[in-house]
Parts: C-alpha cells; structure tokens; sequence
C-alpha cells in the first residue's frame, strides 16, 4: 500500500461556519483524502488550527499531525512550511511519496527528494506568481522563483485548471506532459422541493423566470453588467427575477441601483445563503448566472450542474473549457451588457435548449465525481513510484 504525506494545508478537515470557509485548496485536499483513504496509507501535518475533527469514519483511517502556525498573510504559509519541515524529517522513514498542495510546501519536497531520495508530487491551485495573486511585485518574484525551483524538481505536478496549466507552461517553460490537470470534482445532488417555502421567503412562483447570482459583491464579478442586462429587458418589457445571493462591498450599490432604476420587481438581494436552502434555491433557479471580469476554475458553476441548473457567464478562465466540456454553460461577452440580456432572452425563449443544457451538465457532472477525481490522483501516485522504482 502506497504511504503518502501530504503538505501544505492550514486546515484540515476544512473549517466551515456561516462567517468562515476554509479555502479551496483544503476543500479540494479532503475530498481527495475522502474517497482514497481505504486505498492507501495516508499522513496529513497541517497548521494548528481551532477546527474540530470531522465525524466522518473515514477519518480513522487518516493520521493528521498538528504543527505550529503563526502570523497572517504571508507568514501563515512560512510559519506553517517551517513547521512541516521538522515534523516531515521525523515522518520521512515512513513515506513512499510526498504530496505538497502549494508550491512552497513543495520545498520540503525537493529537500527530501534530495536528502532521502522521496519523490514528489506538487499541486497548484492558484496563479500565485502574479501580482493579483500575490500582492505586489516583490512577492510575486518571489513566488515565482519558489515555483520555479519546486516545479522543476518536481516528479509530477498537477493542477486544478487549464488555464492554469498552460500559464504554468508558458511561465516556467515546463513540459507538458509533467503536468496533469485534475480539477476540483462535484457529486450530482438531490434536493427535495419546497415551493411554498420560496414563495413566503422569495416571492417566488411557478410562472418566475428565476436568475441566480452567487458570489461576493465585488466589481470584477461584472455587477453592473449584470444590473445594465436587467434594465434592458426592463425596457423590453421581458420580465425575471434576479437574485442576488452572497455579500460583499458593493451590496449597498446594488440595492441603491436597482431603487433608482425601478428594478424592485426585478432584482432582491438575499444575503449568504447556506446549505439545503442553497442547494434549493439553486434548484430552483432557471439559470445561474455570473458575468465576471476574472475566474479560476468555477466551482460554482459544478454546484448548478449538479441540481441540473444551466449557466450563463463570461468566457473567463476555465470557464470557456467548462463550457466546451459540459455543455452546459451559454457563453456572453466580458463587459457588453446589451450581450448578457441577449443570452438570458434565448435562455427564457426555449424551454427545450434549458432542458438540454440541464441534462448535458448533470452528464458532465458524473464524468467528474470526486472519485473520478480521485482515481486520477491515484493514478499519479502510481505512475511517479513505479518510474522512480525503474530509476
């Protein structure tokens, strides 16, 4: 049985509350560790955090190791690899194969690689060799010399999205067959509907053409885009029902917007929604929609999918691949608000293109559950032991 260690997370089991989420990273490792901890022997040190144990079995079978971490921001990540470090050289007699989730975790990697001749896997998630990512200029050079040295050393590295695979391609000059993109994996849902629950909270009803916005209330989630979309159909007299659910700073804006413009019938913000009434309103919906300036890989758009809910968004990120692979995901323009009301009109006009792009998303949903997901991950695991047993 392969004996892996994985590096890198803050949290683990990821810590979930209505005010706080972990990040997707851990989010992404859990529900890896979920399905393969029957297949194979699994280590975890992640930083001491205030997150209970998770009360699912599996759990049992993992061993989790706690070390120090301290600081915010960028010393969080340094305090936590710092830590690992120590605990990884008492574990390393242990372990076939090391894991590091983040590109600065992987230093550990290339350390043990070097000392104890381990072999490694890196994941990425995000672009953090960019200034948007990384917060300025000095800590983007920085991080993208960390990239560099743990990407090129690396055995394989995988990656959680296309976009991001190929910026990493052209960034570091890698070859593309070292990297494998596995990207966060979704599980079909089920929900029970309540339609008299989301006519007395929502006012909706059976003839609403419902719109659903989830996310933060930021500007390079195309906001105003969205909002310019409604008051065009408003001018058309096509009337929907645009909910807006999260938070964010510009939530105040949008309900000043939609009172000056008349859009009251329109337009509601609901606040965060959470759980089973997330999943129901989801559900609901006719179409999510999102018109954004920037994305990495939607998992939003997979949690649609997954209740059967088409999409509508910009071609940003993953999201033109998502769209190509699903089926399920009508494309509109960055920034053309004229566009986004044209593609909510075709949406509302043909019943039978909704059901198609429902059915195609639940399809594509299947092709990547989270133990397909898994599976893939395996794989690698295998592929890089059984290369290194050839060495």
């Amino acid at each position: 049985m392969i004996k892996l260690l994985i590096l890198g997370c803050k949290d683990f089991p990821p810590f979930t509350n209505k005010k706080i989420i972990s990040g997707g990273m851990e989010v992404y490792t859990y529900e890896l560790v979920k399905k393969l901890s029957g297949k194979i022997d699994i280590s975890i040190v992640k930083g001491h955090g205030k997150n209970k144990t998770n009360s699912d079995p599996f759990i049992k079978n993992v061993k989790v190791y706690n070390v120090a971490i301290w600081g915010k921001s960028v010393l969080q990540p340094l305090s936590l690899t710092i830590s690992s470090l120590f605990k990884t050289l008492k574990l390393i007699k242990h372990v076939d194969i090391i894991n590091a989730q983040t590109p600065l975790s992987a230093l550990i990697g290339v350390f043990c690689k070097f000392f104890f001749k381990k072999p490694y896997v890196v994941c990425v998630h995000i672009f953090g060799s960019t200034k948007e990512h990384a917060g300025n200029n000095l800590f983007a050079r920085i991080y993208f010399n960390i990239e560099k040295i743990t990407l090129n050393y690396a055995d394989a590295i995988v990656t959680a999205g296309d976009s991001l695979s190929k910026f990493l391609v052209n960034t570091h000059k890698l070859s593309p067959k070292k990297l494998i993109m596995i990207h966060p994996g979704m599980d079909a849902q089920e929900v029970k509907e309540d339609n008299s629950f989301l006519r007395e909270k929502y006012g909706i009803d059976d003839r609403t053409f419902v719109l659903l916005y989830l996310g933060r209330f930021i500007k390079e989630k195309g906001i105003f885009d969205l909002l310019d979309a409604i008051k065009i159909l408003k001018k058309k007299n096509i009337k929907v029902r645009l909910l807006f659910a999260g938070n964010g700073e510009l939530e105040s804006e949008i309900i000043k917007e939609s009172r000056q413009n008349g859009l009251d019938d329109y337009i509601s913000v609901i606040g965060a929604i959470y759980g089973d009434e997330k999943n129901l309103l989801i559900k609901r919906s006719n179409v999510m929609i999102r018109t954004s300036y920037h994305e990495v890989f939607p998992v939003t758009y997979l949690e649609a999918m997954s209740l059967g809910t088409p999409v509508i968004a910009t071609p940003v990120g993953d999201v033109h691949y998502v769209a190509e692979k699903s089926g399920a995901i009508e494309l509109v323009p960055i920034n053309n608000p004229e566009k986004i009301a044209e593609g909510i009109l075709k949406l509302m006009s043909s019943p039978e293109l909704l059901e198609k792009m429902s059915e195609s998303g639940l399809k594509y949903i299947e092709s990547i559950s989270w133990n397909n997901q898994a599976d893939k991950f395996l794989k690698v695991l295998e592929d890089v032991i059984a290369k290194r047993q050839i060495v």
